[in-house]
């Protein structure tokens, strides 16, 4: 039983030493707080979100949108000329279509092979073109 004892006063006074620790801390903020402009201390443990600096760019997770689909921009590019797959990619990108994937040859191939890709577009030769 002693132990147990010793284990609730060990708690006791570590509890003790870490308010009075807060006080010191919170005590110092105030100061350093009143020399930088008088700003008025706060109960908040987090800041508040006008203090927080405002971040640049987009917002994260999230991608720019292309202006047009990866259809149309398809099209578009074989109306002019017979492509191949990575042709086709490239053009595609050349009039600011962005790719989602770290593969849009895949994206490209998924859509040609298609119902509505064979519909749209038409093979000759290994090149895709619009009909």
């Amino acid at each position: 039983m002693l132990q147990k004892h010793d284990t609730v006063q060990q708690f006791t006074s570590i509890h003790a030493d870490l308010l009075r620790e807060r006080e010191a801390i919170q005590s110092r903020l105030q100061r350093i707080n009143a020399a930088l402009g008088g700003m008025k201390p706060t109960d908040e443990t987090t800041p508040s979100p006008s203090s927080l600096p405002k971040r640049r760019g987009r917002p994260p997770g999230r991608k720019p949108r292309s202006l047009l689909n990866a259809r149309e921009a398809i099209i578009q590019v074989t109306a002019k000329q017979p492509l191949t797959i990575h042709e086709i990619v490239a053009a595609v990108q050349r009039i600011g279509y962005r790719f989602a994937t770290k593969n849009p040859a895949g994206s490209v191939s998924a859509f040609l092979y298609s119902k509505a890709g064979k519909k749209l577009i038409k093979r000759a030769g290994g090149k895709f073109q619009g009909k």
